[in-house]
């Protein structure tokens, strides 16, 4: 008799502990989808969602790539023009060499830099000879030697002692180095960049230097600039590159255009556009 209560009281036990293994499965299940929702997006979230504290969805870099170029595709064939008309830099600054490599990922192969060490700190931790780098800061003059070397693209140039600094740094290379002159059409004294007047100056300093490509214009219009304000500075920007294009200066490259212009500058004929918060979002 005592054989049979042995073997039920077992099994009584067994179904027991099973019952509470599943119920504390259940548990562990919504604490982990509880704590999952409490997720910012880091650096270790793949390409999948996440969500903030607040529940709302994080849209992933290549959501936001993709959004991008949806979007320029419509603008350009509306203008008649083809997607491949407009370069898309994305602009890395403070941004993770994982975030990078997921925007690469996405298709966006031109990135951004503004701070020299932290973008040679990039370049190493990367090593990735598809990435072009562009230098969209402020070119110092004890700094020039090392952008002409680590860099494909300087976008700001504005004085002739820093084309002079750019193509010494450049001798040894094996091509040359591309370069955007940045105007300054509203003579904003915080902000790099020559004025109209001179403009064929530098042009002229930057062709007599073989191992520097002259290649655009580089505009960055005033914070305050918007609506109609905005895109005369674009349409004058348009037609400086055109009156340049008209003497024989070979310019293709028109850079106009950042997060929460992008599109107005696109549809003024703007050829790159650098492209940060739109792609990460607020840093």
């Amino acid at each position: 008799m005592w054989g049979v209560y042995r073997i039920f009281y077992f099994t009584l036990v067994t179904d027991l502990s099973r019952v509470l293994y599943a119920f504390e499965g259940s548990i562990r299940k919504a604490n982990l989808k509880n704590n999952f929702k409490r997720l910012w997006v880091s650096d270790s979230v793949p390409h999948e969602k996440a969500y903030d504290t607040s529940g709302e969805t994080i849209v992933s870099i290549e959501s936001k790539v993709i959004d991008i170029t949806g979007r320029l595709r419509v603008l350009l064939k509306q203008s008649g023009r083809d997607l491949n008309d407009v370069t898309i830099v994305a602009v890395t600054k403070k941004q993770s060499t994982s975030a990078i490599q997921e925007v690469v990922s996405a298709g966006i192969n031109h990135i951004g830099e503004s701070y020299l060490q932290e973008a040679l700190n990039k370049q190493i931790e990367l090593n990735d000879d598809l990435i072009c780098w562009h230098f969209i800061g402020q070119v110092q003059s004890n700094k020039c030697q090392l952008i002409a070397k680590n860099f494909s693209w300087v976008h700001s140039v504005s004085s002739e002692k820093v084309v002079a600094l750019l193509a010494k740094g450049r001798e040894l290379s094996d091509s040359p180095l591309n370069i955007c002159i940045q105007v300054n059409l509203c003579g904003e004294s915080q902000k790099s960049g020559v004025s109209l007047s001179e403009v064929p100056k530098l042009i002229k300093s930057v062709e007599a230097q073989p191992m520097l490509n002259l290649r655009g214009l580089m505009f960055i219009p005033p914070k305050t600039a918007n609506g109609s304000g905005l895109a005369s500075l674009f349409r004058t920007m348009v037609d400086l590159k055109a009156y340049w294009v008209e003497k024989g200066v070979l310019l293709d490259v028109l850079s106009m255009g950042m997060s929460q212009d992008y599109e107005l500058a696109v549809e003024h004929g703007s050829t790159m556009i650098r492209v940060g918060q739109a792609i990460f979002g607020e840093r």
